[in-house]
């Protein structure tokens, strides 16, 4: 931080963590490996799951979905929702085939 100062005010728009430094660091190295293992299958097409709390920027994620979404069905984005539903799987190894769309 002394080489490169942060502008005025840029700190306090990070989110702050309730972890302590040991566990907070375990889940980047595991946030990365998904990172890792997504990018290094199927050219990056979205995965058969995801584990939405450890990526970076979730809310990105989610807007990209739409927006692509809505390009291949040349639908409105502002008219695309997120729909959440629950399912009975208990492993990500039970996931055996992608959704269609989103």
């Amino acid at each position: 931080l002394k080489q490169a100062p942060c502008e005025s005010g840029c700190l306090s728009s990070l989110r702050r963590s309730m972890k302590g430094l040991s566990a907070w660091f375990a889940d980047l190295i595991v946030r990365c490996e998904q990172l890792a293992v997504w990018s290094a299958t199927d050219g990056l097409r979205s995965p058969l799951s995801m584990w939405l709390p450890g990526l970076f920027n979730s809310t990105a994620f989610l807007t990209a979905i739409k927006q692509v979404t809505a390009r291949n069905n040349a639908l409105p984005l502002d008219k695309m929702c997120t729909e959440t539903h629950v399912s009975t799987l208990a492993s990500i190894a039970d996931v055996t085939a992608r959704l269609d769309e989103g």
